[in-house]
């Protein structure tokens, strides 16, 4: 597979519109800003994932992501009469195609059938089943070559474009990180081989595909903090339960009010505090402001802080934002109750249960005897029915999460 990625950044002042998504102006009438990551491949096997870059939080607020997708290429089948005589054949030849994005799920690009009513094929030289390779040259059974299977190329060619536009908070924070985000192509070939009669045989030959795609993002940039009064804002992880944010203000003024805010997925932000500027006697002073954050339980994976500046005459600006990664170190603890057991056992954690669980009765050589998802929409215990009576023996609950796949393995008597 031939692969080159090609990544631009260009900005667009004012009303923009994308393949007829419009974006209006941002808060405060500060224009959005777009930036696009190109891919140019082929496609040589039935699937391909392809990554592109987050965007960066850093840069601002991620209003839209538009996905642009044009795909070309052709599916090439070779039909073989290995009959004596002519014989006639319909040919059909499908491809399905599926694009997959984080948050839209899979959409069907391509679902087509194309059919040929192909010409008679004149009889075989050499009736029977084939050889591991066949000869489509012509042929010189004087000179010893190979007999030749006479066969005959059809294809079906692809062209088609999709566009996909995303405004959605809750779809868009998968977009939003300094890691990648994964879109993937894949498609399926096949054929249908009809008529003639006696020994034939359709092979597909080539499904060479060919892919553009584009990801752009559209997004509002952090205001610029007015020339000459620097702001230096900062993140620091003290611990899994504290952030300390910092900040340094040179050329400081009155009424000036800070906010400090905090996002959960990098969209959505939310004020945490605030604190008023100190002005210092001498303009040469640097001024500097320091304000703890307390994690809420149960919290993993990335934080992203931002510091918002009021001025006395209404003016906000933002700083850059700031990611912490919280690794919660509170281990899950589950226990089972009664154990042993009978036609049920209650699953009973330490912590709050928010997502789904998998769960599965283990016997003794280490097959899964039942499987089961269950929710416990928050609660901590759950009271798991046997869905049949077992051997009595011992045993092993396995509780698999798969959203953080973690997995737990407490040992089990059923009498």
């Amino acid at each position: 597979m031939g692969l080159k990625i090609l990544r631009t950044l260009f900005i667009v002042y004012g009303l923009l519109s994308l393949n007829n998504q419009v974006y209006a102006q941002c808060p405060g009438g500060v224009p959005p800003q777009q930036m696009a990551q190109t891919t140019i491949a082929s496609i040589d096997g039935d699937m391909e994932s392809f990554p592109f870059d987050q965007f960066d939080p850093s840069l601002g607020t991620l209003i839209g992501v538009d996905i642009d997708l044009k795909v070309t290429g052709l599916i090439a089948m070779t039909v073989i009469n290995y009959n004596t005589s002519p014989r006639p054949y319909d040919v059909g030849v499908m491809r399905k195609d599926e694009f997959k994005s984080p948050g839209l799920g899979i959409e069907l690009i391509i679902d087509t059938t194309v059919n040929y009513t192909t010409p008679t094929l004149p009889g075989s030289l050499h009736p029977g089943t084939p050889p591991a390779y066949f000869d489509r040259a012509p042929n010189n059974p004087a000179l010893g070559e190979p007999p030749n299977w006479d066969s005959r190329f059809v294809d079906a060619p692809v062209d088609r474009e999709v566009h996909q536009a995303i405004t959605d908070p809750g779809i868009l924070a998968a977009y939003v990180g300094l890691d990648a985000v994964e879109l993937e192509y894949s498609l399926k070939p096949g054929f249908s081989l009809v008529g003639g009669g006696g020994q034939s045989q359709g092979i597909i030959t080539t499904y060479a595909t060919n892919i553009d795609l584009t990801i752009t993002y559209t997004y509002c940039p952090n205001s610029i903090l007015p020339g000459g009064n620097k702001l230096s804002f900062q993140a620091s992880k003290k611990s899994n339960r504290n952030v300390l944010l910092t900040w340094t203000k040179e050329k400081e003024e009155s009424n000036i009010l800070y906010t400090p805010e905090v996002s959960f997925n990098g969209q959505d932000f939310a004020a945490v505090g605030n604190m008023q500027s100190r002005k210092p006697e001498s303009d040469a002073t640097v001024v500097k402001y320091e304000f703890g954050y307390d994690v809420p339980a149960n919290t993993n994976g990335k934080l992203y802080f931002r510091l918002k500046q009021l001025s006395a005459t209404g003016e906000i600006s933002y700083s850059g934002v700031k990611i912490i990664n919280i690794q919660n170190t509170d281990k899950q603890v589950l226990s089972l109750y009664p154990n042993p057991a009978g036609k049920q056992v209650e699953l009973r954690f330490n912590t709050p249960q928010k997502q789904k669980l998998q769960v599965d009765v283990i016997n003794s050589v280490g097959q899964v005897v039942e499987s089961k998802g269950i929710n416990l929409n928050g609660a901590q215990q759950h009271t798991f029915l046997f869905s049949r009576a077992h051997q009595p023996g011992v045993y092993f609950m396995r509780v698999f999460n798969p959203a953080t796949r973690e997995q737990q393995v407490v040992r089990l008597l059923i009498q």
